[in-house]
Parts: C-alpha cells; sequence; structure tokens
C-alpha cells in the first residue's frame, strides 16, 4: 500500500488534527502556536501506522477489542516487520531535517506515543522512550510505541473505557532537551481538585521536591515529602504561571511535564485533566441555607457591580438568592403551592401590578432610556446610577415574583382540570410581550425579505424610515436576555440600544426562514384551540365549580401575561443601567482613571457614585489597585467547575 508522504510527516506546528496525530501531538501544535517553548520536532501520523499494518498483513485483525492470540500476531507483525519503505523514507527525511536544525549528527530524540483515542484515564498505557540516538534506534522505538497499542493493558484500559473505535496511533519524535532539572505541573490539586492550587513536581537525578503554589497570593509551599533538591521559588513561581497560561491553549486544567536548561522552560507534554474532583466550598452562614435545594443561575460568576446590587435586593428576593464564589444561586421550591382559597388573594395582587406598579415602574424606565447620556454633566450621570439601579432591582424583583406566580398558578389550573392536556391548551394564544415581541421580528424580517427581492433595500429612503422602526424596536425591548445571568448582572453582554447590529442580525436570521405560517397565524390558532378547550371545560361545570375554574384560569392566563412584561421591563431597566454605567466608564476611561470601559463593572455601585469625574494621581492609583485585586478575584471565581445544584 503505497501512501503520500504528504499525510506521513507533519511538523510539530502542523500537527492540528487529532484524528491523524492523536491528542498529545495535537495539544503540543496549539502549544507551539501559542508561542511557548516546546522542543523542536515531528509527528509520524496515524495514516503511517496503518501502512505498516497493511505491509504486515495484519490490518483486518486490528479491530477495537480482538481477542488475545490476535493482539499477539499484530504485536510480532508489526516488531518483526521492517517499515515499508515509502514511510521509513520520509522518517529518514525528518530526522535528517531535525538533525541539520540542532547542528548535530544523529541527534537524541524522545519518541512518544500519540494515540488517536487517549485521554487522562489512558495513562501509563502505551510506551514512550527517551535519548534515542540513530535511525535504526529511531525506527525500533517507532515500532516498539506502535506495538503497544496492542499490549494487554492497552487492551485493558479499552475495554475499561468502552471504546468502540479502531485503535491507531501516531508517534511524536522530539529533540531531547540536555536539563538537569525537569518535572510535572497540574493547575488543580489532582486529589482536592482545588483549582486555586498548582502542584509542581522537580527531580535532578535521584532527588526530588514537591511544592503547591498558592493562585490566590503567588505563596510558594514546599511538601515535607521533598528530598534534598531545593528549587528557587521564582522558578517555581514561573512554571505554574506558564502551566496556568498554557490552559488557554488546551483548553482548560492540564498536567504539563517541563524541563529546565540555561535557556527557557520546555514544555514537553501538556494534557488535559477531565477528571477533576469537585471543589466548591461552601462557607453557609445560615443553617436553613445549608438544608435547602440552590440552583445555579448562568454560566459564569457575577460582576463585583453585580454582586452590590444583589446584596441590597428587596428582603422576599434576597432571602431567595445567594451568591457563592462569585455564582450567583436562587432557592429551589421554597414557595409552597397555591390553594383555592388563595386565588382572590393572588388576583388581587396581578391587578395590583397591573394597574400600580407595573406602570409607575416603566415610567421610570422611560424616563432613564429617553435621557441624553452623552451631554449630561458628570453629577447628572452619577446622581442617576442610583435610580436607574434601583429600577433594574425592583423591575428583577418583580419579574422573578410573576415567574414563581405564572408557575404557581398554572400548576393550580392542572389540579382544577385534571388534565394536563387541556390545561395545555387553555392557556394556548396568551398575548404576552415575549409573543408581541417576537412577532415585530418577524414582522420586519418579512418585510426585509420583501424588500431584498424588490431592490428597496438600495432607496436611501426606504432604509432611513426601515431603520427607525428598528431603532424604535430596540429602544422599546431594550434587550432579549440570552442567559438569565444578564437580568442581575449588567456586564458582558451590550443591549440592543447600544448594538442596533444585534436586531438586524436577528432580523435577518428570520428573513432567512420566513414560511407562509406565521407566528401570528399560529397564535391565532392556539387563540381558537383555547376559546374551544375552554368552553367545552365550562359547558361541563356548574355552579361553584364553574366560576372556580373561571377564576383560576383567569388567574393563569393574566400571571403569564405579567411574566412576560416584567421580564419586559427587567431588560429594558437592565439596557438603561448599562447606558448610564457606559457613559461613567467612557469618561473615567478618557480621564485615564481606568483602562478598559468594562472595568467599571469591577467596583461596586457605591464606589461609582461617590467617584469623582477626574480622580487624581492618589486616587487613580488606589482605584487601579482596587481593580486588578477585583479582577484578580474574579478570575480566581472562574476557575471554579461550580456545580448546577447546591448542596
Amino acid at each position: 500500500m503505497q501512501t503520500s508522504s504528504i499525510a506521513l510527516i507533519l511538523p510539530l506546528a502542523d500537527a492540528n488534527r487529532s484524528r491523524r496525530t492523536g491528542a498529545k501531538a495535537t495539544n503540543l501544535s496549539r502549544i507551539v502556536a501559542a508561542r511557548f517553548a516546546v522542543p523542536r520536532g515531528f509527528v509520524i501520523s496515524a495514516d503511517a501506522y496503518r501502512s505498516h499494518l497493511w505491509a504486515g498483513g495484519t490490518r483486518r485483525m486490528a479491530s477495537a477489542q480482538p481477542e488475545a492470540e490476535e493482539r499477539e500476531a499484530i504485536r510480532a507483525a508489526i516488531l518483526g516487520q521492517p517499515i515499508p519503505d515509502d514511510v521509513w523514507q520520509s522518517i529518514v527525511d525528518a530526522y535528517e531535517r531535525l538533525s541539520w536544525q540542532m547542528g548535530m549528527p544523529e541527534p537524541k530524540v524522545a519518541v512518544r506515543s500519540s494515540a488517536i483515542e487517549d485521554g487522562p484515564g489512558y495513562a501509563g498505557a502505551y510506551e514512550s522512550y527517551i535519548n534515542v540516538s540513530g535511525l535504526d534506534a529511531v525506527g525500533e522505538a517507532i515500532r516498539r510505541v506502535w506495538a503497544s497499542l496492542w499490549s494487554g493493558k492497552a487492551a485493558a484500559y479499552r475495554t475499561r473505557f468502552g471504546a468502540t473505535a479502531e485503535p491507531a496511533m501516531a508517534v511524536i519524535v522530539q529533540q531531547m532537551v540536555e536539563s538537569n532539572l525537569a518535572g510535572t505541573a497540574f493547575t488543580a490539586n489532582p486529589v482536592t481538585g482545588d483549582p486555586h492550587i498548582v502542584m509542581v513536581a522537580a527531580r535532578s537525578g535521584e532527588t526530588a521536591a514537591h511544592y503547591s503554589v498558592d493562585l490566590r497570593d503567588l505563596s510558594v509551599s514546599r511538601s515535607a515529602e521533598s528530598g534534598q533538591l531545593d528549587v528557587d521559588e521564582a522558578l517555581v513561581r514561573l512554571i505554574a504561571e506558564r502551566s496556568i497560561l498554557i490552559e488557554d491553549a488546551v483548553g482548560g486544567r492540564v498536567q504539563i511535564e517541563w524541563a529546565v536548561d540555561r535557556d527557557d522552560i520546555w514544555i514537553l507534554q501538556a494534557d488535559p485533566i477531565e477528571e477533576e474532583s469537585g471543589h466548591f466550598p461552601v462557607p453557609w452562614q445560615d443553617e436553613s441555607d445549608g438544608r435547602a435545594v440552590w440552583v445555579r443561575q448562568g454560566s459564569r460568576p457575577i460582576s463585583q457591580f453585580a454582586q452590590s446590587l444583589v446584596e441590597s435586593y428587596p428582603a422576599k428576593v434576597g432571602a431567595s438568592q445567594r451568591v457563592v464564589n462569585g455564582y450567583l444561586y436562587v432557592r429551589d421550591g421554597d414557595e409552597d403551592p397555591l390553594a383555592v382559597g388563595e386565588v382572590g388573594k393572588c388576583t388581587a395582587l396581578l391587578n395590583r401590578y397591573d394597574r400600580q406598579i407595573g406602570p409607575a415602574i416603566r415610567e421610570r424606565i422611560a424616563g432613564l432610556l429617553k435621557t441624553d447620556w452623552k451631554s449630561a454633566e458628570w453629577p447628572s450621570c452619577a446622581r442617576s446610577l442610583r435610580p436607574a439601579a434601583s429600577a433594574q432591582r425592583e423591575s428583577y424583583a418583580w419579574m422573578r415574583l410573576a415567574e414563581s406566580m405564572s408557575a404557581r398558578s398554572r400548576d393550580l389550573l392542572r389540579e382544577v382540570v385534571h388534565d394536563e392536556a387541556v390545561a395545555q391548551r387553555l392557556l394556548g394564544g396568551v398575548d404576552t410581550a415575549s409573543f408581541q415581541r417576537s412577532a415585530l421580528l418577524e414582522d420586519m424580517a418579512q418585510r426585509f425579505a420583501v424588500a431584498e427581492r424588490s431592490g428597496k433595500l438600495e432607496k436611501p429612503d426606504w432604509w432611513k424610515a426601515y431603520r427607525r422602526e428598528v431603532e424604535l424596536f430596540a429602544r422599546d425591548y431594550g434587550c432579549a436576555f440570552s442567559d438569565p445571568i444578564q437580568a442581575v448582572d449588567p456586564a458582558g453582554w451590550r443591549s440592543w440600544i447600544e448594538d442596533i447590529e444585534g436586531v438586524f442580525a436577528a432580523i435577518a436570521d428570520r428573513a432567512e426562514s420566513v414560511s407562509e405560517s406565521t407566528l401570528v397565524t399560529l397564535h391565532c390558532a392556539a387563540q381558537q384551540d383555547a376559546a374551544a378547550a375552554e368552553s367545552r371545560l365550562l359547558d361541563g361545570a356548574r355552579g361553584k365549580s364553574r366560576s372556580q375554574t373561571q377564576l383560576v384560569l383567569g388567574l393563569a392566563r393574566g400571571w403569564i401575561g405579567a411574566a412576560a412584561e416584567a421580564e419586559k421591563d427587567c431588560a429594558r431597566a437592565s439596557a438603561a443601567l448599562r447606558l448610564v454605567l457606559i457613559e461613567l466608564a467612557r469618561r473615567l476611561e478618557g480621564a485615564g482613571a481606568i483602562s478598559s470601559v468594562d472595568d467599571v463593572f469591577s467596583l461596586r455601585l457605591e464606589e461609582l457614585v461617590q467617584l469623582q469625574a477626574k480622580p487624581d494621581a492618589g486616587g487613580r492609583s488606589e482605584l487601579a489597585a482596587k481593580i486588578a485585586q477585583r479582577k484578580h478575584q474574579a478570575w480566581l471565581e472562574g476557575r471554579f467547575v461550580a456545580p448546577d445544584r447546591l448542596p
């Protein structure tokens, strides 16, 4: 079987296709691309291994789980058969090129396994060789690495992890680093899973030392089990720092192998740590909190600014939320089911929201949104932060309450009608703010598609009027939350008012999938179906049962609409708060008080309110130190793997 040499040998920097070069080689190529010091080398792809199998006549036996006799036959063929000429010539050319680059004949190399199916669980399953010199020795080491794929140990690992794909092996050939000091590093404690501790092990000859670096303050601790070897703490910190930076290249926690020579710290290998122990300390201050179930909101820690908002939420909402290691958790199932006897009280609350509270919140938000913050004086902007934050807090609190009442009233309706399917039909077609938003987007998308086909898009007057309509839509709705954390944290996203292109992107997506069955058509059909279901249900009910059903149905529909309206209010309030914050941040950045607009989210509400427009040199220095410390804290929080639920 002849194989193109293009597929046989790849420079280490180009070994970025794991199905041909294996996970270890792919990770090294990423580290090379990130400009870390990695010894020169090349990768013999899995295509070369397969070519060798074909030449030995064992390719057809190489299934995922062959019998022991077949494994031994494959191993014997790999070790006893010369490497095919085309494969061997490619290896010779690559080794000689490496020899020329290093400026020495027959350089010493490491010949390492890079299995196509690999991972932390396969550690020690395959063989690797170091200090290999000369072509004959390199060829022998390559065959031994290939053969290790079929050892009893490797077969046991594949059985343990349920591997079903045919195994294959790439091989890494790398320059040996002449070093008196080498070791490993884990970017999380492998025993406890603590992501704030980097474990560094060093060895020199027969002596070894073990260190831990605390990422909170970069302090270095030496293990009591260490031998006589003493490594400079600055070097230990530098190894820990390199390890952390390599996480970005590999995509998560890593275990690295390193070596030090006079020139640099060399990265010999980097593998992801996939089997992390759960480490998420929860210091409950109240015993009742520890007994409750808490559900994580969003996938990231919330900003310092958001934490200051959460701490000042109204008592009922605040009691049902906790910030744990920077992540927001909401108490799950802390509301009792609604009883029929509570319908009157809940209806009164709904009416009060619809007629008084909701309109008052909207009036405050509208005032914030119509203000031209870019032309406002600093004192006016700073003073407006508190009312903007207050509007956001209150709208969020009512959104949470309305969502809870909506869920509880739907549950009560299901209990009253005794039929899940009927309850769902009864609640179809409710006019909500979210439906209206989607319907408007669909209408704009349809008109955009028609204008594109008819050539109206090229007419300035049409486009100007259309864009104005989109801008009004953006101001009316503020944004659509794509993550529940956005309703709490104004950091990390942009409103439609700031980024009108976000609306146009949504319109364009809908314009590409416009169908004959519009949302309005489907909504009307759902309304008719709900009306028919209601009529049949009430026709079969009499007296108190009939009136009770009508009250519960009205309550459920009312709270569905109120929840959508409250979400819209919260989106607009969050957008308004961002407008004030971003304007303050822009001015602080212009005055040299902060280095970027996003730094404003590292500050708490009261700290921002009290800031001067142009802090003096001492104030700028103090502010920079505070922001740096808060950013470091946020980075530490982001290293936790936060559980979905507590406890």
